[in-house]
């Protein structure tokens, strides 16, 4: 990597711990941000239960639809490169304290206690997934990406990064710049670049990181019952029962969130419970 490139970095984040550390002490402000452009149909399942969230905990949601990179073809956000643009909440550090960045594809639980209240403020709050049915894939994933970007003597740790608790004071993780992009793109047999490198400087940096109960971002392979979790993430190529992911997250939202008389509350109980339809 390039001498100069590796020194403005380095400045750059010494600035804003410096600036965080030194900030007057008032009440933080903290916000709920979600990165959906282009055409995103799961948003549209996603967005009720999320703005119920913010509400009840007094949040401010901003939804981020404009790119920040430029990268095309904007028409889907599943294609990998275009996952980058999660980083826009780098800007948005200017703004808030802290900031819980969501994924679009996911369901938040009425039951959903706020983050911010348990992820501790110098710490980067996240769910590991290199356990269980993944763990070989992930410790694959983690020595490829350092096999490119030097040996951090990582070997497990792996982040999910569709739900992220992270303080201004870690604004320059969400720092990419095109160069890294690039370059992350070009490593071969890549399957999710944005969050292999995402994992990787956070190691890098030197953050430390609050390892989340599988229950505020439960993916199918965590447990058969989504419904005992906070947040319910529809990532990846599985599915949950076999449906597609949007047509599942629409049954669930309304399974979670509606209200109901006695006899729905029962065929709601056997549905999420029993597996009936």
């Amino acid at each position: 990597m390039d001498k100069n490139y590796t020194e403005v970095r380095d400045c750059t984040e010494w600035y804003w711990k410096y600036i965080y550390n030194n900030r007057d002490v008032q009440m933080s402000e903290n916000a709920v941000i979600v990165v959906a452009i282009g055409k995103s149909p799961e948003w549209k399942a996603c967005r009720p239960s999320v703005e119920k969230y913010c509400k009840k905990y007094d949040l401010p949601l901003e939804v981020v639809t404009k790119t920040k990179y430029g990268i095309e073809p904007f028409d889907t956000f599943s294609n990998s490169i275009n996952l980058f643009e999660k980083n826009s909440i780098y800007e948005l550090f200017e703004k808030y304290d802290r900031i819980l960045r969501l994924d679009y594809d996911l369901i938040i639980s009425p039951n959903c206690p706020n983050l911010f209240e348990i992820v501790p403020e110098d710490k980067i709050g996240g769910v590991y997934e290199d356990v269980g049915l993944p763990e070989t894939d992930r410790r694959r994933r983690i020595l490829n990406i350092q096999n490119e970007f030097g040996d951090l003597q990582w070997r497990s740790g792996y982040m999910n990064a569709g739900v992220v608790v992270a303080s201004r004071q870690h604004r320059q993780l969400f720092n990419t710049t095109i160069y890294e992009i690039n370059r992350v793109q070009s490593i071969r047999d890549i399957k999710t670049p944005e969050q292999d490198y995402f994992n990787y400087m956070v190691r890098k940096l030197g953050i430390e990181v609050f390892e989340l109960d599988y229950k505020f971002n439960h993916i199918m392979w965590f447990s058969p019952n989504r419904f005992e979790s906070y947040i319910i993430h529809y990532a990846g190529s599985n599915t949950f029962d076999g449906d597609l992911h949007l047509k599942r997250m629409e049954k669930d939202d309304k399974a979670l969130w509606r209200e109901v008389t006695a006899e729905q509350m029962r065929r709601d109980y056997e549905y999420i419970m029993e597996g009936k339809e």
